[in-house]
């Protein structure tokens, strides 16, 4: 989320970049913003829809003469287009059983606890029907359905008092039992360090690159995720993902090798 002192910024630069127009908000540019204001907040600032002035705009400090001024570049904003038909659900259009009825009307009772959650507004009755959703109240052919559904988690690195609730550990496990499921052997490929030790690199920080793990594993049919942008023409950027479709040693090569040499094949979506 965009908030009102982040808007100032934007402003400013925009000012600085195009001075022949610095007496228009951002320096004469279009701007079209897009998102839900109910949804995540800024942080540390003030919210777009707050149309009170900055707490210490008395004092003229630098962060209540950005926020002010991002209120105002917000203010003139003259167009909005609400978009109200919610993708996220699919109603039956001709429901022709009880069973379809009562999948619409679960639907929609879905779709206003969400509302309800957005606005801070959810009920005791609401938690109790998400209770209902957990893994272990599920049946197996339900269960078997989100098989290969994301899955959202609190942390995502390993550390000493947290080994297992997170992603990344999460992740390990998954490839693991689909490298099995499928008699195909599970490869660790270590991050390649120049200018440092190997041993040393490996020690590095991950935040250093991008939250690239130092060693990962990987299997045949396994899903991966770019973390860079390598080819944004050809729709290979940050986000996209994709599947291995074959691991290709050396001649000479096998996964029983320390780090062996070899080239990871995958197929990302289109």
């Amino acid at each position: 989320m965009v908030g009102r002192q982040m808007m100032g910024r934007i402003d400013s630069r925009f000012s600085k970049a195009k001075p022949e127009r610095d007496d228009s908000s951002l320096g004469g540019t279009s701007l079209v913003c897009v998102g839900d204001p109910g949804q995540c907040q800024a942080i540390f600032d003030q919210q777009l829809y707050d149309t009170t002035p900055h707490s210490k705009t008395a004092e003229l400090t630098t962060t209540s003469k950005l926020s002010n001024r991002g209120l105002q570049v917000y203010e003139e904003f003259d167009k909005f287009i609400i978009l109200d038909q919610v993708h996220r659900l699919d109603l039956i259009k001709k429901p022709q059983t009880q069973e379809d009825i009562d999948y619409n009307m679960r639907a929609q009772d879905f779709l206003m606890m969400l509302k309800r959650l957005r606005d801070l507004e959810i009920t005791l009755e609401d938690y109790y029907n998400l209770c209902k959703r957990k893994k272990s109240n599920l049946s197996f052919a339900e269960r078997k359905k989100f098989e290969d559904a994301p899955v959202l988690m609190d942390f995502r690195r390993e550390t000493n008092a947290n080994p297992e609730n997170n992603c990344v550990y999460y992740n390990r496990m998954q490839v693991r039992s689909l490298a099995k499921s499928n008699k195909r052997p599970v490869i660790a490929v270590e991050a390649q360090h120049s200018g440092i030790s190997q041993e040393k690199g490996l020690e590095l920080d991950e935040e250093k690159f991008n939250q690239l793990q130092p060693t990962i594993e990987v299997a045949d049919e396994a899903r991966v995720l770019l973390v860079h942008n390598l080819h944004v023409a050809y729709g290979l950027m940050n986000g996209t993902q994709g599947t291995v479709k074959r691991i290709v040693f050396k001649p000479g090569g096998d996964p029983n090798q320390h780090d062996p040499d070899l080239c990871v094949s995958s197929m990302f979506d289109s």
